[in-house]
């Protein structure tokens, strides 16, 4: 099993579509939208929201595939007021690709591309409840900032910033 990490390009809209409903439907609680609120965007809006990704060198969208077959995503961008800092965004693997190393590569080509930014810290968010995605993080090296901020509106469950100094060596 072969895992493929690439950037998307434009013209992709309609795959990062189906990756990102996918993921909200799989993980509802895993996201600060919901498929609800994005399931009824047109194929334009789409292709437009992932081609202007595309055209901001301040950001990344990411797909991991095997023999083909998209198995997860991950979006990256550079802070707005602080270059330095990088944030990681609609992080997901696909169920039935999860405990194959998806998502340590995912996450590994989001880093390369986040050093590659001059940015020195990485930092994410994550359901407190979700073990496997902390764990994962855990183990490329991000911590728990102690920051915490609620998943939605109207929801008990809080997201962990987590927080990732990235070393001049390139760990």
């Amino acid at each position: 099993m072969s895992i493929r990490v690439r950037q998307l390009q434009k013209g992709q809209g309609l795959l990062w579509r189906d990756l990102r409903l996918a993921a909200l439907a799989d993980s509802p609680d895993a996201f600060a939208t919901t498929y609800e609120s994005q399931v009824g965007r047109s194929e334009a809006e789409w292709q437009r929201m992932l081609d202007e990704r595309v055209a901001d060198p301040r950001s990344a969208s990411f797909v991991a595939e095997i023999e083909g077959e998209s198995a997860g995503m991950a979006f990256c961008q550079l802070d707005t007021t602080d270059r330095r800092v990088a944030h990681v965004y609609s992080f997901w693997v696909a169920p039935r690709f999860r405990r194959r190393g998806v998502g340590r590569a995912l996450l590994a080509s989001a880093l390369v591309w986040i050093r590659t930014q001059g940015a020195q810290v990485a930092e994410l968010s994550v359901n407190e409840t979700s073990e496997g995605a902390i764990s994962l993080y855990a183990a490329a090296g991000f911590a728990d900032t102690g920051r915490r901020e609620p998943l939605r509106e109207g929801l008990p469950q809080q997201r962990v910033v987590m927080r990732c100094t990235l070393g001049i060596d390139g760990s």
